[in-house]
């Protein structure tokens, strides 16, 4: 009987061991992980500071539907992020090309050959339209604005660029994190087209909502296009003096038009021309939200400028 429980006790001693080995292992595993985080943001440290220091909100609720509602935490360094480390932005940005054969937009392959296939005229000019925080390509901005130029004949292509696997709700630093290599990605856009002989940046137009307003920025700097225009530029988490904030130096013009100011929308002047509809303030003509927290914003019709959120 003694030795039955000497041997007992020999097994639970051996499965306690080996039960704190696997606890040791994970707490090692998380610690590693928590660290290559650290250094994966650790280059936006200046306007987490900066942004914390001016006593900004820490937290957003992005209204997902009617019933259901997703908190995220603006400024706090995500530890379950899709995708945080080795991100293939390749696979994970796609382009479009919208014409009147197209009108509900075709993706297409980062290749000269590609975008000719799907009906893209290097005898036109050229429009690329980026979303923004939370969106991807079934956001009405594409529709809004593509069908706005095919409806009034304009002499332009329209290209698309989907990043929204890169940018879910609620993970908003990881999206901020990623605005440079996302910019850099539509920069090698630009060079594709003027090295295949489709486009002339003298012809070519950014526009670029929310973030996508600074990834047009970015893009920018390395192929001065002719214009951009900004569609309320986020302001969580950039500073005047964040190195891939939308500036005037991107573009030969740039134009911004702010309706969020000193929410959710930069307030300080970012282009040469800078309007603020309605003073740039909430609430704008066809645009829901909710005074005391962040909330989706929808914009009836989609014919105003509306931020993602507001505070």
């Amino acid at each position: 009987m003694a030795a039955k429980g000497l041997a007992l006790l020999g097994v639970l001693c051996t499965l306690v061991h080996a039960l704190s080995g696997e606890e040791g292992r994970a707490s090692d595993s998380r610690a590693v992980r928590a660290k290559l985080t650290r250094r994966h943001f650790a280059h936006l440290q200046p306007d987490i500071d900066e942004w914390n220091r001016l006593g900004k909100p820490t937290k957003a609720v992005f209204q997902q539907n009617a019933t259901a509602d997703a908190e995220g935490l603006l400024v706090a360094v995500p530890q379950n992020s899709p995708s945080l480390f080795g991100t293939d932005y390749a696979a994970n940005i796609k382009y479009y090309v919208y014409n009147r054969a197209q009108p509900g937009g075709v993706v297409v392959d980062l290749d000269a050959a590609a975008l000719l296939a799907a009906g893209f005229n290097r005898t036109l000019r050229t429009t690329v339209v980026i979303h923004g925080y939370g969106h991807d390509i079934t956001d009405k901005l594409y529709d809004n604005v593509a069908r706005a130029l095919l409806d009034v004949g304009a002499a332009t292509n329209v290209l698309a660029v989907d990043w929204g696997t890169l940018c879910p709700k609620p993970f908003y630093l990881s999206a901020r994190s990623r605005v440079a290599a996302v910019g850099g990605r539509v920069a090698d856009l630009l060079g594709l087209l003027v090295d295949a002989d489709l486009a002339r940046l003298a012809d070519v137009h950014l526009v670029g909502h929310s973030l996508g307003a600074h990834v047009a920025g970015v893009a920018g700097r390395r192929h001065k296009v002719a214009r951009i225009t900004g569609l309320d530029p986020a302001q969580p988490l950039f500073t005047q003096s964040s190195s891939d904030l939308l500036t005037a130096s991107s573009a030969d013009l740039v134009d911004v038009v702010h309706t969020c100011v000193g929410s959710l929308g930069f307030r300080q002047p970012l282009g040469h021309v800078d309007f603020y509809p309605n003073r740039g303030r909430l609430s704008q003509p066809g645009c829901s939200f909710a005074a005391d927290k962040l909330t989706l914003g929808e914009c009836g019709g989609g014919t105003t400028p509306c931020s993602d959120a507001v505070l």
